[in-house]
């Protein structure tokens, strides 16, 4: 069995190349939660997956089981955020990773996450910096004019 400060170590890790990162023990409790998930998600104090999130499209640990080579979504439970997610059974549980799902339904501003949230690899770091030089152009015209 793994010590929490191995746990902890290895979190650490994970989560420094994925800020979206879930360790869920066996019994489906959330063990440890990582950053970007933690500034979008108002967890309990003692958070379990099923009353945090839902599989959506058919995925459920039973099928990551048989198939950590698979993309998964899951949801919040309130319907405003949804996550792309690949995961591995490990002897403890389940490691999850995730992506914020962004789109017409799932606006970034529900995520409450900026630049910095992302990992510097990640594409959707490079969208919000595209995104945020596009509005600060296009503010400046209307400035000079006013």
């Amino acid at each position: 069995m793994i010590t929490e400060a191995e746990l902890d170590e290895l979190f650490s890790a994970l989560e420094f190349a994925n800020p979206h990162t879930l360790f869920v023990g066996k019994d489906y409790s959330i063990l440890r939660i990582g950053k970007a998930f933690q500034k979008s998600i108002a967890f309990t104090a003692s958070p379990d997956f099923e009353s945090t999130f839902h599989w959506v499209a058919g995925g459920s640990f039973e099928k990551l089981r048989n198939n950590s080579a698979q993309l998964f979504f899951i949801q919040t439970q309130d319907g405003k955020k949804r996550y792309k997610i690949s995961g591995r059974t490990v002897q403890w549980g389940y490691i999850l990773h995730g992506s914020p799902v962004i789109n017409a339904n799932f606006h970034i501003s529900e995520y409450q996450l900026t630049l910095k949230d992302f990992p510097q690899q990640d594409y959707i770091a490079e969208y919000l910096f595209f995104t945020a030089n596009l509005f600060q152009s296009l503010r400046r015209p209307s400035e000079v004019e006013s």
